[in-house]
């Protein structure tokens, strides 16, 4: 199953998880859920849990990236533990925030435009870490 295929089956099988197949990525593993980002819950969430490219360095995830936010604008988008510093600041580059913890953080960027199609469903305070 490829990510276009994951995410229609996901929106009626709602928080749906499992490797996917993307050309440039060995592995690829995405979650369609609900998270929790400083204090507010967004629904739906495209999560990028688990992923390493084929080759290094040759744009596999900005083609990635800039697709889904071309067929996909009003998705959230949270990329889970980032394990390298150069990783974490290109997501910075692209508009993601970090979102914690220190160690391993996670980042998300908001869905585009102002018609978007996730729900903010409600507020509360916000956690240490990684909110879920």
């Amino acid at each position: 199953m490829n990510l276009d295929q994951f995410i229609e089956t996901a929106k009626t099988q709602h928080r749906l998880h499992m490797h996917i197949f993307e050309p440039g990525f060995s592995t690829l593993y995405v979650r369609y859920t609900k998270r929790w980002i400083q204090g507010v819950a967004y629904y739906p969430v495209l999560d990028l849990a688990s992923l390493e490219v084929e080759e290094k360095n040759r744009g596999a995830f900005t083609k990635l990236f800039n697709r889904i936010r071309s067929e996909y604008p009003a998705l959230p988008l949270y990329v889970e533990n980032v394990l390298t510093f150069r990783f974490g600041e290109k997501l910075e580059s692209l508009g993601f925030v970090n979102v914690g913890p220190e160690i391993c953080p996670c980042y998300f960027l908001k869905p585009q435009g102002s018609d978007c199609a996730h729900m903010i469903l409600e507020r509360k305070k916000p956690e240490e870490g990684c909110l879920t």
